[in-house]
């Protein structure tokens, strides 16, 4: 139940999925809507988004080393080589910018030398020297790492709905039953 299994995801890989998918599509809108906040509010958001992000990182780091220690269900025998070897490039593609992303994020931060608070629980200092270019190209990376992380979570969902409407096998269902 809590592990995967050749034909499901556990309880603790959907809830990693999930919680992932969730705190990033949040992280997406105040990133998008901090801006268009007044200077307060804008502050208020940037701080729960830094906040969120490094807690995403962890996630992402908890949820790579979940899936290296567990099985991973097998697509359907009916999928194409190519098929397979998308999967698996998309998924590769997807732990890469799920960590690519927050961590352009706190390096953004450690480069601009600001601390990075985390709900109040921890603080993390500035661990480098402050260099404000260098800090303005983690930012730009940032921000352009976001639109493709959003275009391939697009894929990953459309891929999804492709074989839960269209091949109609159990690929959606592994990771939302139970």
């Amino acid at each position: 139940m809590w592990r995967n299994s050749s034909s499901h995801y556990g309880a603790i890989s959907k809830i990693l999925h999930w919680l992932l998918f969730i705190l990033l599509a949040g992280l997406v809108v105040s990133g998008l809507a901090a801006e268009e906040l007044g200077e307060h509010l804008e502050k208020v958001v940037m701080g729960l988004h830094i906040a969120v992000g490094t807690t995403v990182l962890l996630l992402v780091l908890i949820r790579l080393v979940w899936r290296v220690t567990n099985s991973v269900p097998a697509l359907p025998a009916t999928a194409q080589r190519w098929e397979n070897l998308l999967a698996r490039l998309t998924h590769f593609a997807l732990y890469v910018l799920m960590l690519a992303q927050p961590l352009t994020g706190v390096l953004m931060m450690q480069f601009e030398g600001h601390s990075i608070d985390v709900f109040g629980l921890f603080s993390i200092p500035p661990l480098v020297a402050k260099n404000k270019s260098t800090g303005h190209l983690f930012e730009e990376m940032h921000e352009v790492l976001w639109i493709f992380l959003a275009l391939l979570v697009a894929l990953h969902v459309a891929a999804a709905l492709y074989h839960h409407f269209i091949r109609k096998d159990d690929v959606l269902r592994r990771m939302t039953r139970g």
